[in-house]
């Protein structure tokens, strides 16, 4: 794990990480219990906001202490606004359009660096 430049969540576990369950190889609660260690840079998408909701380091991580959800809705038409085109993620990319679920939850804290906006 410690080549990879980005690390990406698209997860949505809700029992907090171990290293003992079976299928679990590599010791993920070890590799998590890393994140932020290692100058990797680290994406969360999605349904990754609502991982681990008993875990502390993972709300920390997310930027949103008060993880719960409000709500969501399918099938929104979503108008993405690229907030950081300096940054290597979105470096290049241009506004654009999806259709997607939302979230009803709160913001994220001031200090998460926000890539994509939607109205």
């Amino acid at each position: 794990r410690d080549s990879y430049d980005v690390l990406l969540f698209y997860i949505m576990m809700m029992d907090g990480p171990t290293n003992d369950l079976p299928g679990f190889r590599g010791k993920p609660l070890r590799a998590l219990e890393r994140l932020g260690q290692t100058g990797q840079g680290i994406v969360i998408m999605h349904h990754g906001l609502l991982a681990y909701p008993q875990w502390q380091p993972w709300h920390d991580l997310v930027g949103i202490q008060d993880r719960s959800l409000h709500g969501y809705s399918h099938d929104e038409r979503l108008a993405l606004h690229v907030a950081d085109p300096t940054h290597p993620i979105t470096h290049g990319l241009q506004d654009w359009t999806l259709t997607d679920e939302t979230y009803h939850m709160a913001d994220a804290g001031a200090d998460s660096q926000i890539l994509l906006t939607v109205e």
